[in-house]
């Protein structure tokens, strides 16, 4: 009698705790659920203002692009101007050079 009444009495223990651990774990993933449901909609938020930003971004990324492009021409211009007027210095002070070696030769 004794044994027969443990091995019962540990059987229905074991269905009992199986019972109470498959309600704890489909409590569980229900509330998982709706955690992934929550998560999904925070992405999708975040997805929407990422794209609104991209137009803010696209917008930037052009206005620099045209600032850039002039910034280059006005260096190339000034760079340009520099340059010949270096040159014709440096040409200027040569034919002077020359002329004055003409007159020392004569």
């Amino acid at each position: 009698m004794g044994l027969e009444f443990w091995n019962a009495f540990f059987t229905i223990l074991l269905y009992g705790l199986g019972v109470i651990l498959l309600v704890g774990l489909i409590i569980l993933v229900v509330k998982l659920i709706g955690l992934v449901g929550k998560i999904d909609d925070v992405v999708d938020d975040v997805d929407g203002k990422v794209h609104k930003l991209d137009g803010a971004f696209s917008a930037i990324d052009k206005a620099t692009d045209g600032i850039s492009k002039m910034s280059d021409i006005v260096v190339s211009t000034v760079a340009g101007a520099l340059s010949h007027v270096i040159v014709s210095k440096t040409k200027s002070k040569k034919k002077k050079e020359k002329e004055k070696e003409k007159e020392s030769e004569e």
